[in-house]
């Protein structure tokens, strides 16, 4: 019961109170939340949603709830205001959505076919069991042109100040982007593990060095990164020693918290596991996901794990989880969407003599349940679709896959993007990324966009134009 209706039943409860006689009433909120344009569909997206409806009636010193039946929900779109109207009906309404997505305490209308340069006027309805006619919100004025386009790309490019560098980490928080780590070769050949961090604000556009990374931090390529609440949540990774021509490594398992608002630092427990390159790294709740990774060591990466590990922040404690029951592999792609995590595609090493670049690109996708601690398997991932090094987020209860391989050999390089829908479990093939094609992109979640890119192209080579961009997916109002 949200903080209106508490405050409502408390002035029945107290108003009604000493009364003998039997009282009613009917209590129906509405209201519009967000709106928005999606320039893909070309529709007007428009969140709705209907508090509650219950029945408070007297019976003595009693107050009884009663739930209503809602019978009908959505939006009406309106020409002309009728704010001035002493009644408002749908048959007045230039358009109007009575099955909208969702249930009536949160809704999604797909409005088509309105004038970019237009004003119009929507309401929010709902009706009732037995109610003569709906109940409308406010009215709400509004022209495509002015709401928050959603569903694109912004073409213009961010430019990262910072060294190039491979295998870097990204992260964002609020209107803040970050990011960090990574190795780069020197002129000297020696390979340098870097731990230096960027921010990038959407407020003033523009860089800025953090000064606080602590000195016992280390360097690092290859690190895993997740968000909680308002931190950031740093570790794993190698450490690229020798020369480019002879290299080695030098697992890491330490991590750190880090808070923007205070720009501070603090390390925590460390990684139990054996992984010290994680392909999932997901936060559900105050909780993150941390695991099947590649465990390095000595000369080269000498195996993959499947163990997953849940990290609780509250108490600062690992905790092993099912462990995955697929093939293992590299690349694979990870997001989360409510309590459950997605992850699949990827490559896995040949044995033996092969023809290609020695990797199988897999399409298998699988679904880790986290409150019952159990993997399943989904349909497959459409083959054409499949690749790995793939960017992966997700966002309005919809997960996203950005560009990706499929072989170095054959410049079978992506820069499409996919998207997936748990409940109909199904991909969708969306419209290219800017930028050209590319893998191991970086992937930073902002409050209401998403920056992608430093990949590395299809020659593979690093993106010498140290180019990022914007997406713009739908995300619902909270």
């Amino acid at each position: 019961m949200n903080n209106l209706f508490k405050t409502i039943f408390l002035l029945l409860l107290i108003t009604l109170m000493g009364c003998t006689s039997e009282q009613s009433e009917v209590i129906v909120e509405v209201g519009t939340k967000g709106l928005f344009f999606d320039v893909r569909s070309d529709l007007v997206l428009a969140e709705g949603s209907v508090s509650a409806a219950n029945l408070f009636s007297l019976q003595g010193s009693k107050v009884v709830v009663n739930d209503i039946s809602i019978t009908q929900y959505g939006h009406a779109v309106f020409s002309t205001s009728t704010s001035g109207s002493e009644s408002v009906s749908l048959s007045d309404a230039i358009v109007s959505d009575d099955d909208p997505e969702g249930n009536s305490t949160s809704f999604l209308s797909e409005i088509q076919g309105l004038s970019p340069q237009t004003t119009y006027y929507l309401r929010t309805y709902a009706q009732y069991e037995g109610q003569p006619s709906p109940k409308f919100s406010e009215e709400r004025a509004f022209s495509i042109s002015e709401i928050q386009a959603v569903n694109y790309w912004q073409q213009e490019p961010i430019v990262f100040e910072g060294e190039i560098r491979t295998a870097p980490i990204s992260f964002g928080m609020g209107n803040q982007a970050f990011i960090g780590t990574g190795f780069k070769t020197s002129n000297s050949v020696e390979n340098n593990n870097l731990k230096d961090f960027w921010r990038y604000s959407t407020r003033t556009e523009s860089w800025d060095l953090l000064n606080s990374v602590p000195q016992n931090f280390e360097g690092r390529s290859n690190a895993t990164v997740f968000t909680i609440d308002n931190s950031a949540y740093i570790g794993l990774g190698i450490q690229t020693l020798g020369t480019a021509l002879r290299p080695s490594y030098r697992s890491l398992d330490d991590f750190w918290k880090y808070t923007p608002s205070q720009d501070s630092w603090e390390r925590v427990a460390p990684y139990p596991g054996q992984g010290t390159r994680a392909q999932v790294a997901v936060t559900i709740g105050n909780k993150a996901y941390v695991g099947l990774g590649g465990v390095f060591g000595g000369g080269s990466p000498t195996s993959l794990t499947g163990e997953l590990f849940e990290y609780n922040a509250s108490n600062n404690t690992w905790t092993a989880k099912a462990s995955f029951p697929g093939k293992l592999r590299s690349g694979g792609v990870a997001f989360a969407i409510g309590n459950k995590i997605y992850f699949g595609m990827g490559a896995s090493r040949i044995d033996g003599i092969s023809v290609g670049d020695g990797f199988e690109y897999l399409f298998d996708f699988y679904e880790f349940d986290v409150e019952a601690n159990s993997w399943r398997q989904l349909s497959d991932v459409p083959i054409q679709l499949r690749r790995a090094y793939a960017g992966g987020f997700a966002v309005g209860g919809k997960g996203y896959v950005v560009a990706g391989r499929r072989s170095l050999l054959n410049s079978e390089i992506f820069d499409d993007v996919l998207t997936y829908d748990p409940e109909s479990d199904s991909w969708q093939q969306l419209e290219d990324m800017p930028g050209g094609v590319g893998y191991n992109n970086l992937v930073a979640v902002l409050s209401d966009r998403i920056m992608i890119g430093l990949g590395t192209d299809g020659l593979g080579i690093l993106n010498s134009e140290k180019e990022l961009f914007f997406y713009y997916p739908y995300i619902p109002s909270n």
